[in-house]
């Protein structure tokens, strides 16, 4: 785009870009199971969609209803697997304006707020330049078991059982419980079946995640 790459080089990466479809034309979520990703994974399925014109609708949709499913009730961020958490409300955004989901409107407010309530701070969201006219509505779904593909970014497999999702609600103080099933990729996960989270107004019981450097 800004012409600083080598021409040859340059025609390499397009030339590995069309024969390497990713992002939506492949699946909806990222195969490394850390709900940190797949904020970023989208942003790059967004980024192709952009460049290749190509919107796979049902894959694209079922990319932001990943998160939407797990989200946490305050809007307050989630994570597993990795030490590093979140907001999505940039993401759910983005959701609401390729989509027209007023959800994705109130999850984003929801976000904000909880941002706000924290001192936090949001980084720049590509898509979202502009504001959407559309009135936020609380999601209505309810506890769920959701399946994700498998397999490795290179290897497409089935799509598995991997998450059961226990809510009573989305008012700010609803009760949440995340149990993770999947075991399947290339890092070192906990065991199936393990409760990952249990959530009421703020973290009641969660995986410890917290990282460290290395010495050498």
């Amino acid at each position: 785009a800004e012409g600083l790459a080598d021409p040859e080089l340059s025609a390499a990466n397009r030339t590995y870009l069309a024969r390497n479809r990713r992002g939506w034309l492949e699946r909806f979520r990222v195969t490394d199971d850390a709900i940190v990703y797949q904020p970023e994974w989208i942003y790059n399925a967004y980024f192709q969609y952009l460049y290749t014109k190509e919107f796979p609708k049902e894959n694209a949709r079922r990319s932001f209803e990943w998160l939407l499913l797990q989200a946490l009730p305050d809007g307050g961020p989630l994570r597993y697997n990795h030490p590093a958490q979140g907001s999505l409300a940039g993401i759910a955004y983005l959701g609401a304006i390729l989509f027209q989901d007023p959800r994705y409107v109130w999850l984003a407010g929801r976000s904000v707020e909880a941002l706000e309530r924290k001192g936090g701070y949001l980084f720049a969201q590509p898509g979202v330049e502009a504001p959407i006219p559309l009135e936020g509505r609380s999601p209505t779904e309810g506890s769920c078991l959701i399946y994700g593909d498998s397999g490795l970014p290179n290897q497409r497999g089935p799509l598995a059982p991997d998450k059961i999702i226990f809510r009573d609600g989305w008012g700010e103080d609803a009760a949440y419980l995340l149990i993770n099933l999947r075991f399947t990729g290339w890092h070192r996960y906990k065991a199936t079946g393990t409760v990952t989270l249990v959530y009421q107004g703020g973290v009641l019981s969660a995986d410890v995640l917290d990282g460290k450097p290395f010495p050498w």
